[in-house]
């Protein structure tokens, strides 16, 4: 149960805000409940996807293809 005085203080914060920061604020209120689903790490990632440039992935590919799983005989 919500304290009545901090239900108060946000309302009356939400009232001072325009509507997108209102959006914004709700948002996040959302994020911090769905922190305690156990799906909260596959949630947030996803909101991720799409966010790198393509030539930055290209570029992460590339170095990946170029330095992984190559074995270094002498250099143990």
């Amino acid at each position: 149960m919500i304290d009545p005085h901090i239900r108060e203080e946000l309302l009356v914060a939400l009232d001072n805000l325009p509507e997108e920061a209102q959006r914004r604020v709700a948002e996040y209120a959302r994020t911090l409940t769905a922190r305690q689903s156990p799906g909260f790490a596959t949630n947030a990632l996803l909101r991720l996807a799409g966010s790198i440039e393509a030539l930055d992935l290209k570029q992460m590919d590339e170095a990946i293809q170029e330095g992984c799983e190559k074995v270094d005989v002498d250099g143990w």
